[in-house]
């Protein structure tokens, strides 16, 4: 004969709701505009504080012990992970969630709450796999994204105006950024960060360095941008290096606004 108490008491501990309070329900992330904790998601285990592997090639060669090295002078993507819970209501919030995650295509910021000042660019990858549990009340599953090596400093994402030449900007941080620089001037110049030169060939108003991509365009508003490869000569993009950099520049140049791109790993 079964015994009903006993019987109650299964029933209740199967469905109750699970207690996201145990976990870490301050914590969270946001990937372009979705934030976690709009959607009822609690972050139960994160890998998200690795650091990136340097990209070395290792080659053997014949007679010779030990391998020689090629550092091909980047890192490789990281994989980060966020193990999530949904305690109460899955299939709604669960597939809001999803949905809203996969509006976005290609890299788009990633930011941490449990990481003041910093964020990743970063790709959703793979496929979501939840293990729905208590009757369908709530559910499990991983968030995979692969990043960019980098954690960009929000910091360095403000542009710093010069007006006065020679100037100095300091990159304390982290690696060696490359900036996003747009110079100012009624005429050509050249622009100079440490021995790194642009020779600006023509300068009506304005031209921005995206040291990153390795181009010029014009952007006034949210006027499509026009390329302007054509008015520079750049043999190399600057770079901010590590600590001091010197910034100077001549000819029609007025003043500059330099956003540095700024990380750490």
């Amino acid at each position: 004969m079964w015994d009903s108490g006993y019987m109650a008491e299964r029933w209740e501990k199967r469905n109750r709701p699970i207690d996201g309070w145990r976990y870490h329900n301050d914590h969270g992330f946001y990937f372009g505009d979705v934030c976690s904790r709009d959607f009822h998601v609690y972050i139960t285990d994160m890998r998200v504080f690795g650091t990136p592997e340097k990209d070395i090639t290792f080659q053997s060669v014949a007679g010779r012990n030990g391998d020689i090295t090629f550092d091909n002078k980047r890192m490789n993507n990281i994989d980060v992970v966020y193990s999530c819970l949904i305690p109460t209501d899955f299939r709604r919030y669960y597939a809001s969630f999803v949905n809203a995650l996969h509006r976005y295509s290609g890299y788009q910021k990633l930011v941490d709450t449990a990481e003041n000042g910093v964020f990743r660019m970063a790709v959703m990858r793979g496929e979501i796999e939840p293990t729905v549990i208590r009757r369908g009340n709530g559910g499990t599953f991983d968030v995979r994204f692969t990043c960019k090596p980098q954690k960009f400093l929000e910091s360095g994402t403000y542009a710093h105006t010069l007006t006065e030449t020679p100037a100095k900007l300091y990159n304390h941080d982290g690696g060696i950024a490359l900036p996003l620089i747009t110079v100012y001037g009624t005429g050509p110049g050249k622009f100079t960060i440490n021995d790194i030169t642009v020779d600006i060939l023509a300068l009506a108003d304005q031209i921005t360095l995206d040291c990153d991509l390795m181009t010029a365009y014009r952007q006034v508003g949210d006027a499509a941008a026009e390329n302007k490869n054509a008015d520079i000569y750049a043999p190399e993009f600057p770079v901010l290096g590590y600590d001091e950099n010197i910034i100077t520049w001549d000819g029609g140049i007025t003043h500059v606004d330099i956003v540095p791109r700024s990380w750490r790993v």
